[in-house]
């Protein structure tokens, strides 16, 4: 065990010991992270890294030549932010709930060392979950229909810069939706994962992946494996490079209690579609090209909110930044160490939102961890109306 986290091989899942069983268990149980080290993917991770430098480095109208253009769109946004990403995908055909993919011409290499890395990740992340599901009384091959073909493999190149002393945090706690995320990390550090209350740091080891279950886990097994929740320190002067796989199922499959986690008659886990489990935005047409994506809001309009967020949380939640993409603004907000992204627009036909008021509609990107939010953001509608309002008219 590395500190409070198991340490496993991945060539051990393909025919797992009851000691093997037992570790996953435990960590899905506890905090749902932990290491997968012997990757037989040390070639593909140090390439994929290697690639994942090299196009940070590259100048910014090369990035933005292939920026997103739009919220669920692939491609590079983060110009305006700490954090960077690339966003690719492998989804077998159009999807209502992603956008296009467009490889960028450079680095050259890079989408065959991706497509390569892909590979690897798939084969790693399927032996774990044939492990789930011995350990949740099911056959091993459970799970091999809904991640069979069809399934959706998504990735992010992310790229962290130095973070200033008052600012160390550029990704708040969280949880994910994708059932399992394998990550790469630099040896930087400053992944931390929650567990029993308390921050565990998620070190660096060398050939090694970091496994994380997330809340669509949680609904299958009706809490059984809760969530993780995990958060990203930057330490001051040094930026931070990793590579995160998400594995979705495919989009045929109703996401509901596994047939060994349904003993609680009480439970409230109703069968929802993956659509509606990931709280999709389906726009009735793509959205438009923009120039202009993730462009600051107004500083003015901005500051106004600010002041709502603090009076409506008691002081406790800060709105942290604000940018836009044409009929969209894109909201950052923190509570200590916790932070929620959010998307709000104008209301419009065809498209979903957890919430909608005075016109105006709201989607999030990451799992809530706090209730109280939503109540917050409740009567913060009129002055997030106000924000959007204005920002169209700049």
């Amino acid at each position: 065990m590395g500190g409070a986290l198991h340490v496993l091989a991945a060539a051990a899942l393909e025919r797992p010991s009851e000691q093997v069983l037992g570790a996953i268990d435990d960590a899905a149980r506890r905090h749902g992270t932990l290491y997968l080290t012997e990757t037989g993917a040390r070639h593909e991770i140090a390439s994929a890294m290697d690639m994942t430098r090299a196009f940070f480095a590259l100048p910014l109208d090369e990035r933005m030549s292939i920026a997103a253009r739009g919220p669920q769109d692939f491609g590079y946004r983060g110009a305006d932010r700490s954090s960077q990403i690339l966003a690719l995908t492998r989804t077998p055909a159009p999807h209502p709930l992603f956008g296009t993919i467009r490889w960028p011409p450079r680095p050259a290499g890079l989408q065959s060392a991706i497509e390569a890395y892909l590979d690897r990740m798939y084969l790693i992340a399927i032996r774990v979950l044939s492990v789930v599901a011995r350990n949740l009384d099911l056959a091993p091959d459970h799970f091999d229909t809904m991640f069979g073909r069809g399934a959706i493999e998504n990735l992010q190149l992310r790229h962290y810069d130095a973070q200033p002393p008052h600012n160390p945090m550029p990704l708040a706690a969280h949880s994910d939706p994708p059932p399992i995320t394998l990550i790469a990390q630099d040896d930087v550090g400053g992944l931390d994962t929650l567990c029993e209350g308390a921050w565990l740091p998620v070190l660096p080891l060398e050939d090694t992946l970091v496994c994380q279950f997330g809340t669509m886990m949680e609904r299958w097994t009706d809490g059984r494996y809760p969530a993780n929740v995990h958060r990203v320190r930057c330490a001051e002067g040094a930026s931070r490079y990793s590579i995160v796989y998400n594995l979705l199922p495919r989009r045929d499959t109703v996401i509901e209690r596994l047939p060994s986690c349904r003993a609680n008659a009480s439970s409230n886990v109703e069968p929802v579609t993956l659509d509606d489990f990931l709280g999709a935005n389906l726009p009735v047409q793509p959205p438009p090209a923009s120039t202009d994506y993730e462009r600051p809001v107004d500083e003015p309009a901005l500051a106004g909110c600010r002041e709502a967020v603090r009076g409506a949380s008691g002081g406790s939640w800060s709105l942290e930044r604000a940018s836009r993409s044409g009929d969209t603004v894109m909201l950052q907000l923190h509570a200590g160490s916790q932070g929620i992204d959010l998307e709000m627009s104008r209301v419009q036909e065809g498209r979903r939102y957890f919430r909608s008021m005075a016109g105006f509609g709201f989607s999030y990107r990451n799992q809530i961890t706090d209730p109280s939010l939503l109540a917050v953001l409740g009567r913060l509608v009129p002055s997030f109306a106000a924000l959007l309002g204005r920002s169209f008219d700049a």
